[in-house]
């Protein structure tokens, strides 16, 4: 919602190298013999997850990265996965920062080990979460041909902070 065919269309090209990418690099190691799914893990523990916080994601809000990195993506369809297995309850993160630069880095977190709760509050999009828990503002700001202004929407800081931590900490302590 909200976004166009054009935009939509990009980030599904997007999305599909990603993970092309990590299929690819996946089938050129020694031990792809065996997938993960074949493991027969049903459960994960991630130390030091913050590594991880550089989830991909779609927004209309300038200014926030949302490339995301490879080892993220992987690790996300592995938590998927071990969702889908064990009633959202696949995995463990362990961080002492689980939020250091960007409010986008609590949206990752609670992607990663939330999703149901996410999806329950509507809220399982960036854009619609940032509507319910943060403030955006829109400024005009120099462009960088430095020759003109031009509008932008920012993030300026949160909202419904106590209804935030009360979902938060129905899976994190």
């Amino acid at each position: 919602r909200g976004f166009s065919v054009k935009q939509m269309e990009k980030q599904i090209k997007k999305l599909k190298k990603q993970y092309e990418s990590v299929m690819e690099a996946y089938q050129s190691r020694q031990d792809a013999t065996i997938t993960f799914e074949q493991l027969g893990i049903d459960r994960l523990y991630v130390d030091e997850a913050h590594f991880y916080k550089n989830l991909s994601f779609t927004t209309k809000i300038q200014g926030l990265n949302a490339t995301g990195a490879e080892k993220s993506t992987d690790l996300l369809a592995k938590i998927q996965y071990l969702n889908e297995i064990t009633n959202e309850r696949g995995v463990v993160f362990a961080t002492g920062t689980p939020v250091s630069n960007s409010i986008s880095e609590l949206f990752t977190m609670m992607n990663y080990i939330q999703p149901d709760v996410l999806e329950r509050y509507q809220v399982s999009n960036f854009d619609s979460w940032v509507g319910a828990f943060g403030n955006i503002e829109n400024s005009m700001e120099l462009a960088p041909t430095g020759d003109k202004y031009q509008p932008r929407k920012r993030f300026k800081k949160f909202v419904n902070l106590p209804e935030l931590m009360r979902i938060y900490k129905e899976t994190a302590d």
